[in-house]
C-alpha cells in the first residue's frame, strides 16, 4: 500500500511536469492560431492530451498490480477518447464549416463578397518553370 502511495505522488508530480509542458504548446497553438480560434482548435488540443496520456496509461496498466485501478484508468481514458471522437463527429456533420480554419473562412468570404458585388477575380501570374544555375565553377 504504502508503493501505491509513492507511485500515486510520483504520478501527480510528472503530470504536473505534463501539464506545464502542455500548456506552454497550447499557448504556442493559441497563438499561431490567434485569440479568435474555432472548434478545430479545442478538438487538436484534446487530442494532444489524449496522445500525452497514452504512455502514462500503459505504464500504469503494466505497473500497478490492482485490477481495479488499471480498468479505471483504461476506463477514464477511453471514455476520454470516445469523447473526443463523438464531438468531433458531431460537429463535423452538423456544422463542418466550424472545422475550417480561421484564414480559409477569411478567403471564402472574401470570395463571397466579391462574388456578390460581381468583381472580377484577377490571379498573379507565377511562373513554375525553375530558372538555370549558373556555375561559375565549371570550366
Amino acid at each position: 500500500m504504502v508503493y501505491l502511495k509513492i507511485f500515486i505522488i510520483h504520478l501527480f508530480t510528472k503530470l504536473k511536469r505534463v501539464s506545464e509542458s502542455l500548456n506552454s504548446v497550447l499557448s504556442k497553438i493559441v497563438s499561431i492560431y490567434g485569440k479568435k480560434t474555432n472548434v478545430f482548435v479545442p478538438l487538436i488540443i484534446c487530442l494532444c492530451v489524449i496522445l500525452i496520456f497514452l504512455p502514462i496509461v500503459v505504464y500504469c496498466i503494466a505497473h500497478i498490480e490492482d485490477s481495479i485501478i488499471k480498468y479505471t484508468i483504461l476506463f477514464f481514458y477511453i471514455v476520454l477518447s470516445l469523447f473526443a471522437l463523438v464531438m468531433y463527429a458531431i460537429i463535423y456533420f452538423r456544422t463542418p464549416d466550424k472545422l475550417h480554419s480561421e484564414w480559409y473562412n477569411i478567403e471564402n468570404r472574401k470570395l463571397e463578397m466579391m462574388q456578390q458585388k460581381g468583381g472580377e477575380i484577377t490571379f498573379a501570374q507565377v511562373d513554375l518553370i525553375p530558372s538555370p544555375i549558373n556555375n561559375s565553377d565549371e570550366k
